[in-house]
């Protein structure tokens, strides 16, 4: 980390550049484009416990809950980017099926934690709870997979039960069809695996997201917030398991 760098204040949401982001090692040309912007990537390897489509996706082996705050797999355990976060080891094995591959996959919004309190490790829940936050329950075990966080209470979703319970929690929102998004032969991938922020106002797709059959309401939608994006290589969306951000400019007035 550079001297002028921090730790996100708020996992998801940087307010500045973003300097670091964990992504998978398979996404080479989204890499290559990062880099050249003076992000660093902490690549995610693949976990040999994981089913080998999403077997290296960060947002399966990592859950940011705060500043420094990070858990993780043991397989991750060591692999930070700074000395100043805290990695967290759950007492769960991540495993082959679901709902053992989704552990760590929850989003943390402002004072919530949203997840599915039945997949998520009791290590996450735990630590909610000392943290105060309110858990909103959503059947989507994947739910850091299927929710881009815009701000603490814009999303993009491309879960209807999610959707339906962001009303209560979010002041605006969009729902998108699924099918669009790349990730294997057998299956396709969900919205937040193709992308994640690199600016308060910019989000990164990785491939194009002119390639989504809702690129005109994702575009319009972002225009409405006055966001930003950035397509990262030429190829189509595929899910990589989200780019996570880690950590972000100090702007100084």
């Amino acid at each position: 980390m550079l001297p002028s760098d921090r730790p996100l204040q708020s996992p998801h949401l940087p307010q500045s550049r973003v300097t670091s982001v964990a992504i998978s090692e398979t996404a080479g040309e989204s890499i290559k484009k990062l880099e050249s912007l003076g992000i660093q990537c902490i690549p995610i390897s693949a976990h040999p416990d994981l089913p080998a489509e999403i077997s290296s996706h960060a947002d399966l082996q990592m859950f940011h809950m705060e500043l420094f705050d990070i858990f993780v797999d043991e397989h991750l355990f060591g692999v930070s980017p700074d000395k100043r976060f805290e990695f967290r080891i759950i007492p769960e094995k991540l495993q082959n099926t679901y709902p053992g591959d989704v552990r760590l996959n929850a989003v943390r919004l402002g004072n919530r934690l949203i997840c599915n309190p039945k997949t998520v490790s009791q290590a996450v829940l735990e630590s909610a709870h000392k943290h105060k936050l309110e858990i909103v329950h959503v059947n989507q075990g994947y739910t850091k997979c299927s929710i881009c966080c815009l701000t603490e209470d814009v999303i993009i979703t491309d879960d209807p039960g999610i959707y339906k319970s962001a009303q209560f929690f979010c002041s605006d929102r969009l729902l998108v069809s699924k099918g669009s998004i790349r990730l294997s032969a057998a299956h396709y991938g969900l919205i937040s695996g193709c992308c994640g922020k690199l600016d308060r106002n910019l989000i990164g797709w990785n491939g194009r997201i002119e390639s989504h059959s809702d690129a005109e309401e994702i575009l319009a939608f972002l225009k409405k917030h006055h966001m930003e994006s950035i397509n990262l290589n030429d190829g189509p969306l595929t899910d990589i398991g989200g780019i996570l951000p880690l950590t972000e400019e100090i702007t100084t007035l």
